[in-house]
């Protein structure tokens, strides 16, 4: 449903009746998530680290983005290697705001990187993990509700600097 509204809503010309999103805190949304998701990276073997810059704002909409950080918290506590550390990472980055979620864990392939966002997509690792996985739709809606409001999502995956997700807005 999330997605079927993110494409009604880029097929929409009338963005008038909507106005402008009032400035919410991303340092609070992140702080919060990073809590809650204390206890799920204990259980699945890792831990998270967060650096958040204070008072780092944008315009969106509080539950959508708490939305986009649950998706990228939960996949990476869920492919993090056992021991290892999620970093997250907030800060205000010229004019925009710059959120990095980072972990250890396999190497996602440059061919897989480029579909990580679509419908359905899911990586073969996350294929073998049938208890754990999902619908490979959470990184589509993170990126539809990431780009409703004019931000970008991408990834990066190396050996040496694990996988980082990073949202501008």
């Amino acid at each position: 449903l999330t997605l079927a509204r993110a494409d009604e809503a880029g097929d929409s010309t009338d963005h008038a009746t909507s106005g402008p999103l009032p400035a919410a805190s991303l340092t609070d949304l992140v702080s919060g998530c990073c809590l809650e998701f204390d206890a799920v990276a204990y259980e699945r073997g890792c831990s998270i680290e967060s650096e958040l810059s204070p008072a780092v704002t944008a315009r969106v909409r509080p539950a959508d983005y708490q939305k986009v950080v649950r998706t990228l918290l939960d996949n990476a506590t869920k492919y993090a290697r056992p021991g290892s550390v999620v970093r997250v990472r907030l800060v205000r980055d010229a004019r925009r705001s710059r959120l990095e979620v980072s972990n250890h864990g396999d190497v996602i392939s440059p061919e897989e990187l480029e579909h990580l966002f679509d419908r359905f997509y899911r990586t073969d690792r996350a294929r073998q993990r049938t208890s754990e996985g999902g619908f490979g739709l959470g990184l589509a809606i993170a990126k539809a509700l990431i780009e409703s409001v004019g931000g970008s999502i991408s990834a990066t995956s190396t050996e040496r600097n694990g996988t980082t997700f990073t949202v501008l807005l």
